[in-house]
C-alpha cells in the first residue's frame, strides 16, 4: 500500500509561540536539554514559512509554532518517548514564563 508519510519527520504545532523570538526560546530550551529541533522552512533558510505547513493548510500564525523534529531509521522509541517528555516539559516551562 503507498503513503504519503515522510516517517523521519515530525511537525508539532504547539500553540502560543506566536513569534520568532518564542520559537527561539523554546528550540534553546530543548538544545539546552538535549532536544534539537528546527524552526521556520526546513526548505529555505530565506523562508521563515514552511511551504509544506502552509499547503496543509495552516495560516502563518500556527505556521509559528511549528517545530521540526527529524529521525531516523535508527531513532528507538525509548527515544522517541524521552524526547517527547523533553518537548512537553519545556513547553510548559516556557508557557509558565510568559505569563
Amino acid at each position: 500500500m503507498a503513503t504519503n508519510e515522510i516517517k523521519e519527520l515530525l511537525a508539532r504545532y504547539y500553540d502560543g509561540l506566536t513569534t520568532e523570538e518564542e520559537e527561539a526560546r523554546l528550540a534553546q530550551l530543548l538544545d539546552d536539554n538535549g532536544v534539537r529541533v528546527g524552526t521556520g522552512s526546513a526548505c529555505s533558510s530565506k523562508n521563515r514559512y514552511s511551504r509544506v505547513i502552509l499547503a496543509c493548510g495552516a495560516d502563518e500564525a500556527t505556521a509559528d509554532g511549528v517545530l521540526r523534529l527529524s529521525l531516523s531509521k535508527a531513532t528507538t522509541e525509548e527515544e522517541c518517548r524521552e524526547a517527547a517528555a523533553v518537548v512537553t516539559r519545556c513547553a510548559r516551562e516556557l508557557r509558565e514564563r510568559m505569563r
